[in-house]
């Protein structure tokens, strides 16, 4: 993982003091099998992109796999949301 303090934010829509939340796991909550779903990995990525993140970051998003969601009326769903992002 990359850490965000490495992060040059300055040219991005995060600038000065913002209020931020994170999810960090517990390593005994990691469950490195799982794969997220197509439209799950559309909003990390593109709310990445939207933040002005660097490309390596965009790249390292990229890197991970993700799998078609079963269930196509909430992957159709979350699709409409994403593309009016």
């Amino acid at each position: 993982a990359l850490p965000l303090q490495e992060f040059d934010l300055s040219s991005s829509e995060l600038r000065g003091h913002e209020e931020v939340f994170a999810y960090l796991a517990v390593d005994t909550h990691i469950n490195e099998d799982l794969v997220p779903y197509d439209w799950y990995h559309g909003f990390v990525r593109e709310g990445a992109a939207r933040c002005g993140f660097p490309p390596g970051y965009l790249e390292h998003i990229d890197s991970f796999d993700h799998r078609r969601d079963h269930d196509e009326s909430r992957r159709s769903q979350n699709f409409t949301i994403l593309n009016r992002l």
